[in-house]
C-alpha cells in the first residue's frame, strides 16, 4: 500500500496552541497555503488624495501625486504653518505697518540685525508699477490656483533673494534685478526657483535654524514639474529671461547641494560631478534655443567671452611658460595609470583653460583680487563645463589619473577664489578636492603639490 504523501508533511507542522489545522490549509502538492495578510488602512494621507480617493505615499513636504500633477498638497500647509510659526518666534520679529505710505515702500525695516526685514529700495521695487499694483501681486496666486497665495514667509525669502542672495550669483545682480525679479511675477515656476534658492542660502548662513530646510523643499517640491512642463512649449519674449534663470538657479543650487555621504566611489563621477555635467549639458541646448530671439541684452550676456580679459592680465609674463611645462609634465607623467600620448592633446587642451587663471593667481592674490578681471573669473570658471570636450568628459569617467589632476586643479581654483562669495560652490569644491587628493595620492608631489596649496590657501610657491 502507498504511504499518504501527506504524511511527511504533516508530522513536521509546527503546534498551533489551541488552533486546529486542516488539510484544506495545504495544496495538491502539500505546500502550505499562502492567506493575505490583513492590514491597516492608513488615514495619515493627504486631503488631495483622500479627495481622489488614491493611495498617498505620504512624503513630505509633498506627496508623489500632488508633485505630478501639479497640485498644493495637504501636507504643505503643515510645512508653511510651522515655518511661519518658527519665523515669528524669532528673536527679531518682522513687523508690517499695513499703511498706505508703508505699502508704498514695501515695508518698513524694523530691525537691522535680522535677515527678514524689509527695507527695500524704492528704484528695486519700482520697477514693478504702482505700489498697490504690487501689494495685490503678492497677495494673489502667482498663476492660476495652482498654489496658494504668496503668504508672509514667501515675501520675507523673496526679499532676501533681492537684497543678498543675487549678489552671490554668477551673472552679475544686475541682470537679477532688472530682468529676472520681474519675470518671477509672470511664471510661477520662477518664482519657486528664487524662493528655494533664498531659503537654501539662509540655511547656508543659519543651519541651525530648521525652517528654512523645510521651506527649501517646499518650494523645491513646485519647480521641477512646473519647469519641466514649460520647456516643452516654445520659447518668447515673454519667457526668455524666466527659462534661461530658473536653468541657472537650479543648476546653482545643484552646486550647493553635493550630496557626497557615500564615500566608498570609485570614480569622481559617482562622486559628485556628473551629475553636474547633465544639469550642463541641458543648459547648453536651452542657451542654443535662445539664440533664435532676438534680444540685445540677453545676447551680449551670452556671447560675453570673459577669457578674453584674463588673459590680457598675464600676457607677456613669464609665468605663462612655466605654466605650459608644468602641465606638460602633468599630461605626460608616467606616475599615473592610463598616461599615453594618444590622449595627451586631450588632456593638454583641458589643462589649457585653466592656464590663464593659475597664471594670474601665481602673479600675486591680492593685486588680482583688487584686479577688474575678478569680475569675469567666476563667470569663466563656472560655465567651463559646458565648454570641456567630450573626449576630456570620457577621459575623467574611466579614471584617467592625468585627466583627474587637471580637475582637481579646476576644483582647488573654484574652492580658492570663489568659494568666499559664492557660498553654493564651497561644499562641493571642498569634497571634490580631498576626494581628488586622496584618490591621486603621492604618486607625484610636482603634478599635486601646488593644487594641494591652492585648495588649502597656503601661499603659492
Amino acid at each position: 500500500m502507498d504511504p499518504d504523501p501527506n504524511a511527511f508533511i504533516r508530522c513536521f507542522r509546527l503546534p498551533q496552541f489551541g488552533t486546529s489545522l486542516s488539510d484544506s490549509e495545504f495544496d495538491a502538492h502539500g505546500e502550505p497555503v499562502r492567506h493575505r495578510r490583513s492590514r491597516g488602512k492608513s488615514r495619515a494621507g493627504c486631503d488631495k488624495c483622500k479627495e481622489r480617493r488614491v493611495k498617498c505615499d505620504e512624503k513630505r513636504p509633498s506627496c508623489w501625486n500632488c508633485t505630478k500633477l501639479r497640485l498644493h498638497c495637504g501636507f504643505l500647509k503643515d510645512a508653511n504653518v510651522a515655518v511661519v510659526t518658527n519665523l515669528q518666534s524669532e528673536s527679531a520679529p518682522v513687523s508690517f505697518h499695513l499703511s498706505d505710505h508703508l505699502f508704498r515702500q514695501f515695508g518698513q525695516q524694523e530691525s537691522a540685525s535680522t535677515p527678514f526685514s524689509f527695507n527695500p529700495s524704492s528704484k528695486l521695487f519700482s520697477q514693478f508699477g504702482q505700489a498697490q499694483d504690487n501689494v495685490n501681486a503678492l497677495t494673489a496666486p502667482v498663476s492660476n490656483g495652482i498654489y496658494p497665495p504668496l503668504n508672509m514667509s514667501h515675501m520675507q525669502l523673496f526679499h532676501h533673494f533681492a537684497t543678498v542672495t543675487s549678489g552671490t550669483l554668477v551673472f552679475g545682480r544686475h541682470l537679477w534685478e532688472e530682468k529676472v525679479l520681474p519675470s518671477a511675477f509672470k511664471h510661477e515656476y520662477l518664482m519657486h526657483a528664487l524662493l528655494f534658492m533664498a531659503a537654501s542660502h539662509l540655511r547656508h548662513l543659519q543651519p541651525h535654524n530648521s525652517c528654512h530646510r523645510m521651506a527649501e523643499l517646499e518650494h523645491f517640491s513646485q519647480v521641477i514639474p512646473a519647469f519641466s512642463a514649460a520647456l516643452l512649449g516654445p520659447i518668447t519674449e515673454d519667457n526668455i529671461y524666466a527659462l534661461p534663470a530658473c536653468s541657472l538657479l537650479i543648476l546653482q543650487y545643484a552646486w550647493a547641494c553635493p550630496e557626497l555621504n557615500n564615500r566608498d566611489v570609485n570614480d569622481a563621477v559617482d562622486f559628485g560631478f556628473g551629475s553636474l555635467i547633465g544639469l550642463y549639458s541641458g543648459m547648453r541646448s536651452l542657451s542654443l534655443s535662445l539664440l533664435t530671439i532676438r534680444d540685445q541684452y540677453l545676447h551680449s550676456i551670452m556671447f560675453h567671452r570673459p577669457i578674453f580679459a584674463i588673459k590680457r592680465y598675464s600676457e607677456g609674463t613669464s609665468v605663462v611658460a612655466e605654466l605650459e611645462e608644468f602641465f606638460t609634465h602633468c599630461c605626460k607623467c608616467p606616475e599615473w595609470c592610463g598616461t599615453g600620448d594618444q590622449n595627451f592633446d586631450t588632456r593638454m587642451e583641458a589643462a589649457q583653460r585653466l592656464l590663464p587663471i593659475l597664471a594670474a593667481l601665481k602673479l600675486g592674490e591680492r593685486e588680482l583680487e583688487k584686479s577688474d578681471v575678478m569680475q569675469d573669473i567666476p563667470r569663466y570658471l563656472f560655465v567651463l563645463p559646458l565648454v570641456s570636450s567630450e573626449q576630456y568628459g570620457h577621459l575623467v569617467r574611466n579614471n584617467d589619473e592625468a585627466s583627474l589632476v587637471i580637475l582637481l586643479y579646476y576644483f582647488a581654483l573654484v574652492r580658492r577664489l570663489l568659494s568666499g562669495k559664492y557660498w553654493w560652490m564651497r561644499e562641493r569644491s571642498a569634497h571634490l578636492c580631498e576626494w581628488l587628493l586622496t584618490r591621486l595620492g603621492d604618486k607625484c608631489e610636482r603634478c599635486v603639490g601646488w593644487a594641494r596649496e591652492i585648495s588649502a590657501g597656503q601661499p603659492i610657491s
